[in-house]
């Protein structure tokens, strides 16, 4: 969904009743009761959907935030568990699909008996940054093929399959992201229409800002930490710093690589991979330090050696 308009209200509407407080469902998950768009995304809203992406009862849930507060003391430690184990998972199975070499050009098609169906999106959504084209993946149960496609910028991955939606027993989503369920004899058919398209593969090519890191401060994230929320229609600027000078990575929680850019910025990466990388320049996205106030920080989306 766009973030301009009408939604746009509706999420800074949302973020100014929680910054009241007194939601402790909410605060607990959120593990503060201070909000921001990206507590939201990071913290609240992962958990909740853990819940049915994992296949538990969603009356977990339900109980949870109709629940006294020492109820919820108690639940919330077991939806982290849940969340947790959904975080375990995804990676587990985006490394060992990362390794595949028979995945065919174009739209990659990936069949999995070992994936369940809640993670089909977030390891796809994995997947492109490797494979830099759209992929779909599913999730096989007795001849049932379940799962989600993500689509890369500039390719409309509904208005793609929409063209052949009687090969699906149910279909859904927009230009980015779409649902599908069909029956596994129907495959062929579907490999063999997307085999002849034109797919538009991700380039280097995005809308990327040049900085300097001295520019990069406290001061410049509370600017664009105003202009949220970011998403669709209104992307949060992606910034290059080239030329970084860096030493060894420090594994914050023993696996996500950090760095020292400067006295007042460090860059963090969520990418596993980047750990055992050497770079000269980083594109990422500047924000506000969510550990130490006053400080911003650089999370990393991609290193180059250029």
């Amino acid at each position: 969904m766009g973030v301009l308009g009408y939604n746009r209200y509706l999420v800074r509407k949302t973020l100014e009743i929680l910054n009241r407080g007194g939601i402790y469902q909410i605060d607990l998950l959120n593990g503060s009761t201070e909000y921001t768009y990206n507590s939201l995304s990071f913290n609240v809203i992962p958990k909740i959907n853990s819940i049915s992406r994992m296949k538990y009862n969603a009356n977990m849930l339900v109980r949870y935030l109709l629940s006294d507060k020492a109820t919820c003391l108690k639940t919330v430690k077991d939806i982290d568990a849940v969340n947790d184990e959904r975080k375990r998972m995804t990676e587990k199975t985006v490394r060992e699909l990362s390794g595949m070499t028979d995945i065919e050009e174009g739209i990659a098609v990936i069949v999995s008996d070992d994936i369940i169906e809640g993670i089909c999106g977030l390891v796809a959504n994995r997947l492109i940054q490797s494979l830099k084209r759209p992929v779909i993946v599913f999730s096989r149960d007795n001849g049932i093929l379940k799962g989600s496609g993500r689509s890369v910028e500039g390719f409309d991955l509904y208005r793609c399959l929409y063209a052949v939606k009687d090969l699906f027993e149910n279909f859904g989503g927009h230009e980015k992201a779409v649902g599908l369920t069909m029956k596994e004899d129907r495959l062929t058919e579907l490999k063999e229409y997307i085999g002849n398209l034109d797919v538009i593969r991700e380039d280097t090519f995005k809308d990327v800002y040049e900085a300097d890191l001295s520019a990069l401060d406290y001061e410049l994230a509370c600017r664009l930490d105003d202009l949220k929320p970011f998403g669709v229609d209104l992307s949060e600027p992606l910034i290059l710093i080239r030329n970084v000078e860096h030493g060894p990575a420090q594994l914050m929680a023993s696996k996500y690589p950090k760095y020292r850019l400067s006295r007042d910025l460090s860059a963090i990466s969520f990418n596993t991979d980047h750990a055992d990388k050497d770079f000269r320049s980083l594109i990422g996205y500047l924000r506000k330090d969510n550990f130490y106030k006053n400080r911003a920080s650089f999370i990393i989306e991609e290193l180059s050696d250029i």
